[in-house]
């Protein structure tokens, strides 16, 4: 199991630490002896404590396993993928990038949302924010960093007049807001959506302000997951699932975590 490409852990009833293999210590920066004797919940953010406590640590003691999302991961496996992706891809972690993983199931979680009023807006600008369009076309500038280089990169753009842009590396929140304060129109395009390190709010804003950001390839999501868990709002699973089924919007099936549900 060290060699495996998962990361794994073995608890004990209680949630204590007994064993972690290799990938998982490699992923980590951490060593066998800082984890193991440890509670799981320690290793925890505060919304992902709240979430083992109420849902997955009750579930795993009375039916000793987790079957919600078995359903997808046979069927993506059945289709011939073989590296499929359970994560939060609204943090646009790397490993969601379209040469890492064939399958994509995005955690769009009420925790994305301010209040319950919120919840609808964020999980819509922050899926949004992932499934942005693609672009082939040639550009007429390409620039190979941007991120510490904002204002340069900037002055580059508006100088030559550049309508059709293409960044190498990251497209940062800096970059959209100096481009929309210059009142600058553009087709920005970056590798894929993990390459765009701006809130899903910029993106939108930059978007209204005429600047589009593109991608050259797609991130393979295959489905969204619905959960009402949020450390400091009480939101109802009903609540949660709606949200993420309007930011689905028929794209994709979502999947309650709280009841096992699925949209049409």
């Amino acid at each position: 199991m060290d060699e495996w490409p998962v990361g794994l852990l073995t608890l004990d009833a209680a949630g204590t630490v007994l064993d972690v293999n290799a990938t998982l210590l490699a992923w980590m920066g951490r060593d066998a002896p800082d984890l193991v004797g440890r509670r799981i919940h320690d290793l925890l953010t505060v919304g992902g404590r709240i979430f083992w406590e109420t849902h997955l640590a009750p579930l795993l003691h009375v039916e000793g396993r987790l079957d919600e999302l078995d359903g997808t991961v046979q069927a993506l496996f059945a289709a011939g993928m073989r590296r499929v992706l359970l994560e939060g891809a609204l943090a646009r972690l790397g490993t969601a990038a379209p040469e890492r993983a064939d399958s994509v199931v995005v955690a769009a979680g009420a925790a994305a949302a301010r209040g319950p009023d919120d919840i609808e807006r964020a999980l819509r600008l922050a899926v949004e924010a992932l499934a942005l369009p693609v672009e082939g076309g040639t550009p007429g500038l390409c620039v190979k960093h941007a991120a510490g280089f904002e204002a340069e990169v900037a002055g580059r753009i508006e100088a030559g007049r550049a309508t059709h842009v293409e960044v190498a590396g990251a497209v940062t929140g800096p970059l959209l807001e100096l481009l929309m304060r210059r009142g600058i129109r553009l087709r920005l395009v970056a590798a894929d959506a993990t390459h765009v390190l701006a809130q899903p709010q910029q993106v939108a804003r930059a978007r209204r302000a005429g600047v589009e950001l593109m991608v050259r390839r797609p991130l393979p999501i295959v489905a969204l997951t619905a959960s009402p868990f949020h450390p400091d709002v009480e939101l109802t699973a009903d609540q949660a699932f709606a949200a993420a089924a309007a930011a689905a919007a028929g794209r994709w099936p979502v999947f309650d975590v709280v009841s096992g549900r699925m949209s049409a």
